[in-house]
């Protein structure tokens, strides 16, 4: 049932960016962090948030794969952008992501 849960978290999540309203935030986020004003980074931090926690408990299921390349691919992915990363660290520097989060995609990114 959990798998189910989160399979639908993950649906759910990916409708609601993908959603008009939503999209100019994530793509001018990815581009430039900074240049966000104080509504859009409050949406885009939610956003790279949510997804650093779908990362994160995903490396436990092994539903998709048993080794972390998978894994580590879809976070080098997902911040290849330079608003995405910005952001990730400005969370982090603010201690608002749990720290074993943090050390999941530091790892992923550095291979």
């Amino acid at each position: 049932m959990n798998l189910i849960n989160r399979d639908n978290q993950y649906y759910e999540y990916t409708d609601y960016w993908a959603e008009f309203e939503n999209i100019d935030t994530v793509i001018k986020g990815r581009k430039n962090y900074s240049d966000l004003d104080d509504r859009e980074k409050f949406k885009f931090e939610i956003y790279i948030e949510n997804r650093i926690r779908m990362f994160a408990f995903s490396v436990n299921t092994t539903r998709t794969s048993n080794t972390l390349e998978f894994h580590n691919n879809r976070i080098c992915d997902f911040f290849q952008y330079e608003g995405s990363l910005e952001c990730f660290n400005d969370l982090h520097q603010r201690k608002l992501l749990p720290l074993n989060w943090v050390k999941v995609i530091n790892a992923a990114i550095k291979n």
